[in-house]
């Protein structure tokens, strides 16, 4: 059982020029791990945070969720287990947010 997170960027469509809103996957707090940073969608961890901490973020239900609030279920877990070993797309960070410091997972590969 976890909670997946996301943010949404607009985009235009190749074919008619219009926006449109893109779904992108930015986490997962999985029940027992650490939470896991999806940055598969971003150039780098450091895109990845930027974009999260300037964006609105939703959990998979839509509802919204602040990153102050998202920082604080992250420090929560620190302690958790991490994904090491599981492959070498997964490496840690320290996530610092307003005073919040956690040790995070970051995944380059896609998941949910």
């Amino acid at each position: 059982m976890g909670t997946n997170y996301y943010i949404f960027k607009a985009e235009e469509c190749e074919h008619c020029g219009s926006e449109k809103l893109k779904k992108i996957h930015i986490g997962k707090n999985s029940h027992g791990w650490r939470f896991t940073a999806d940055i598969s969608s971003f150039k780098n961890y450091t895109e990845w945070y930027e974009e999260v901490c300037s964006s609105p973020i939703f959990d998979e239900d839509l509802k919204p969720v602040s990153i102050f609030d998202l920082a604080q279920s992250m420090k929560s877990r620190e302690h958790s287990k991490d994904h090491f070993g599981l492959g070498s797309e997964y490496s840690s960070k320290v996530f610092e947010f307003n005073g919040i410091k956690a040790e995070i997972d970051i995944c380059t590969r896609e998941f949910s």
